[in-house]
């Protein structure tokens, strides 16, 4: 004969089993509680399901006792548990469980074995607590092997490597830190779902939510490449509606389009002599050559900023006639597409105000040998002493028009191209370095290709006459 009897058991996140039985509301005043809840200490089922039958036994028993003496029981004291001493004179017997889960009993006559299925009748007849609710575990995603387990930071390290780009390689370490900072330095397979959230509503107290979305895209690419080389089983626990999105696809678009053109009137400003003077010597009473020619060489080639800043002597050539500016990948320059390698004809009024004379006169091999590269390439700094500049001249105001930037001179040059100057789309696509149509790396210093571009694309390039007569005073 076999009887199955509640095991009362329940586990821990951990996987470490616990033993919890409800006690008798006649009895909780005296006991100070409504349950009894004692670890197991071992995740080994079959090692639980023997202890919590034993335990199941005696505290059935030590609830039968408390009804006559409820005094003498301190659940805080397990010497005041219920033993066999407790029964006089009676002999003990001994209920063992099998792996199936059924009691099989053991005494040494038939009287103990008689009294031992009175016990078992008169258990099963005891009414059960109730099966526990289920509690709210965190959602981990699937553990994977032992030997597949990694903590964030060393999967930051190895993931950083694989990241070409230096500047992002930098960012995207230093947003991960940052949710280790908070999360602790866990195992990747334990990262919550919950973990993420609580990450998110913490940048959102002091970031744009575009923003909010770079730094929670760096822990998806993370967690990606984690799951690639098997140190997890499962993304989806994490990757869902809510987690690593604030704002939707539409909103996005709309936050992130990009710098603003400049007007002809904030040309003006921008490029007034007194404030660019002002503008180029600012915090260190020398003049900045760097400061005074980039911007220049940004309005009159449309080229990116760190196009500009990464330029040497060698790049700017004479080739059939065609003064030019080469962007090329040379040495180690860093170029956003393969697009932009491209070829971009000098203009005219960078001729007139001096910019040969200023490179040939360079002991240097950098066009702008104050500037060093760094994480974040070499025009980090010129950018912020433009922005500043901006908001000098009220182009900027306190810090609103965050989309007036220095790319804000490529956006001008992009839009003079295309609306008031008549240029063809072709030629302004591949002035620009877009690609479409254009030029390759193999053509694009063919002195034919050069004098299209010239001819068709940077003599078309007019500025308001009193855009040209500010620059035209900014000869050296």
């Amino acid at each position: 004969m076999s009887i199955s009897l509640a095991t009362h058991l329940k586990t821990s996140r951990h996987g470490i089993f616990y033993f919890r039985m409800v006690v008798p509301v006649p009895l909780r005043q005296v006991m100070g509680k409504s349950e009894l809840l004692y670890s197991l200490h071992t995740r080994d089922p079959a090692k639980a399901k023997r202890l919590a039958y034993t335990l199941t036994s005696q505290t059935h028993a030590l609830f039968e006792k408390m009804a006559y003496d409820p005094h003498r029981f301190n659940p805080n004291d397990l010497s005041t548990f219920p033993t066999s001493a407790d029964s006089g004179s009676l002999r003990p017997y001994e209920l063992e469980m099998g792996m199936s889960g059924a009691i099989k009993i053991k005494s040494d006559s038939a009287e103990d074995h008689a009294r031992a299925m009175e016990a078992l009748a008169m258990l099963k007849s005891l009414p059960q607590a109730p099966a526990p609710a289920p509690q709210p575990q965190p959602h981990y995603i699937m553990e994977p092997q032992p030997e597949q387990t990694i903590t964030i930071s060393k999967a930051l390290v190895s993931w950083a490597a694989t990241l070409t780009n230096a500047k992002t390689r930098k960012n995207f370490t230093s947003f991960v830190n940052r949710f280790i900072a908070l999360n602790g330095d866990v195992e990747v397979h334990k990262i919550r779902g919950m973990d993420v959230v609580t990450w998110k509503a913490e940048l959102l107290k002091t970031l744009a939510p575009v923003t909010v979305d770079t730094r929670l895209q760096a822990l998806q690419s993370l967690l990606t490449w984690c799951l690639l080389h098997n140190y997890l089983s499962d993304l989806k626990p994490l990757v869902t509606k809510g987690k690593f999105a604030v704002v939707d696809k539409e909103e996005r678009e709309k936050q992130t389009k990009g710098a603003e053109r400049f007007r002809i009137e904030d040309l003006n400003k921008i490029f007034n002599p007194s404030a660019y003077a002002i503008y180029t010597t600012k915090n260190t009473g020398l003049k900045s050559d760097a400061r005074h020619w980039i911007p220049l060489v940004g309005l009159f080639t449309g080229m990116r900023l760190e196009e500009i800043g990464q330029l040497t002597k060698d790049d700017i050539k004479n080739i059939g006639g065609v003064d030019i500016i080469d962007v090329n990948r040379n040495g180690g320059k860093q170029l956003k597409t393969a697009a932009a390698v491209r070829a971009i004809p000098i203009h005219q009024t960078l001729l007139d105000m001096g910019f040969l004379e200023y490179v040939k006169g360079l002991e240097s091999k950098s066009l702008w040998p104050e500037l060093k590269r760094t994480a974040n390439g070499f025009g980090n700094p010129v950018s912020k002493a433009f922005i500043r500049h901006l908001e000098d001249v009220g182009v900027r105001k306190d810090g609103k028009d965050r989309a007036m930037v220095f790319h804000s001179l490529r956006d001008t040059f992009n839009n003079i191209c295309e609306v008031s100057s008549g240029v063809t789309p072709e030629v302004r696509y591949t002035l620009m370095g877009h690609g479409q149509g254009g030029s390759n790396e193999t053509n694009y210093l063919e002195p034919k290709t050069l004098q299209r571009l010239k001819h068709d694309g940077i003599d078309l390039l007019v500025y308001a006459e009193t855009v040209a007569g500010v620059t035209h005073q900014l000869v050296l």
